[in-house]
């Protein structure tokens, strides 16, 4: 203020303070620097070499504090920073999710959006470490409170058949039909909730599947059904990701389904997170509860 007036008793108004308080406060600063600030003449002060060097520094400073306030506030607000998800191979073709994904980040650009994807148990794994900060899951374990979720969309399950099946052309199928069929399952390890949901509905269905091979992706037992090596059943949120060589079906008599979640550690405060919650459920409520074919 003082450089920028040339006058210390105006200087000292506009701030406030006394002019020999304020002269006081720079004679000390300059004896601390130990350089002269100012040339004093009788009616005027003019900055010296050094001192508009210094000036210089300072403004550039509090440019930089300013700049600081504002990503600090930014970032309080959710608007920078990073939002980690876990997410599996499934979820990532999910059309909800998707198109969360996509409106997010739009709408939030400076907030950087990490993707790790895992399987099984390890979604769930990821926000107790806090290695993710939500996680997409189908098996969200029920009876630990330590979890808070929202639904996202329920999905039946297809059967995955190559073109060139025998019961391709039908429109609809029944389970006790593919009891000679090569299965291509999910393994217990990664899931064991919907492996043994989905056994035990096969089983009703009077089909005790002849499993030749698991897999955890669904787009790679897809990839295999397309080259002939077997069926598989599928999320019915897969249908626009289907190959040419593969048709899905709705199993007459398999009424399960599942429930996909977002779910995330109880208490995480974190305006970030608050932002993409409310995307998802924006999103979510545009789909119906059970996905049907296209």
């Amino acid at each position: 203020m003082a450089a920028q007036e040339e006058n210390f008793h105006r200087a000292a108004k506009l701030l406030f303070v006394t002019p020999s308080s304020l002269s006081r406060r720079i004679h000390d600063l300059e004896i601390e620097l130990g350089v002269a600030l100012f040339e004093r003449q009788q009616r005027r002060v003019y900055l010296t070499p050094a001192g508009r060097a210094y000036l210089h520094e300072v403004v550039r400073l509090l440019d930089m504090l300013d700049a600081a306030n504002v990503r600090a506030k930014r970032a309080a607000d959710g608007e920078t920073g990073a939002l980690n998800l876990a997410v599996n191979d499934t979820v990532m073709r999910h059309d909800v999710v998707s198109r969360a994904l996509n409106r997010f980040s739009a709408r939030y650009p400076n907030v950087e959006l990490r993707l790790e994807p895992l399987t099984g148990p390890s979604l769930s794994e990821a926000l107790v470490k806090r290695s993710a900060d939500a996680a997409f899951l189908y098996t969200r374990p029920r009876d630990d409170l330590s979890f808070d979720f929202i639904q996202v969309a329920t999905d039946r399950l297809l059967v995955a058949l190559p073109r060139s099946h025998r019961l391709a052309k039908k429109s609809k199928v029944r389970l006790a039909e593919f009891k000679d069929d090569a299965f291509l399952w999910i393994p217990r390890a990664s899931v064991p909730l919907i492996y043994d949901s989905l056994l035990a509905a096969c089983r009703a269905g009077g089909l005790t599947p002849r499993i030749t091979q698991t897999l955890m992706s669904e787009s790679a037992r897809v990839q295999l059904v397309s080259a002939g090596m077997g069926i598989t059943f599928v999320f019915s949120s897969f249908t626009s990701y289907v190959r040419e060589k593969v048709v899905l079906r709705p199993v007459e008599d398999l009424s399960l389904t599942m429930t996909l979640e977002l779910a995330w550690l109880h208490g995480n405060s974190s305006a970030t997170l608050h932002h993409f919650i409310e995307t998802i459920e924006s999103e979510a409520k545009k789909r119906p509860s059970v996905a049907s074919l296209r």
